[in-house]
């Protein structure tokens, strides 16, 4: 559910409400179970706690240095470089 939360949060690149978040997840199951939503809550609850995810406003996204990490990591990556030897 936290790699879920964390590549919906990703490839959305604006920050989500915690509506458009359950309606990501839902998608057309208007019967969109208790036991989901509160496992939704309480995976987003542990991003926020881990400093993987922040909250602005009521808005969710990646936590600025996380992404910053992940760029350096595809930057480094001897694979994507093309003069590698």
């Amino acid at each position: 559910m936290q790699r879920y939360l964390f590549e919906l949060l990703y490839e959305n690149k604006k920050p989500m409400t915690f509506g458009a978040i359950r309606r990501a997840a839902a998608g057309d199951d208007f019967v969109f179970r208790l036991t989901v939503e509160r496992s939704l809550r309480r995976n987003l609850k542990r991003l926020l706690d881990g400093e993987v995810v922040v909250a602005n406003e009521g808005r969710y996204s990646i936590h600025p240095s996380i992404l910053d990490i992940m760029a350096d990591g595809k930057a480094r990556d001897p694979s994507k470089n093309k003069n590698a030897v």
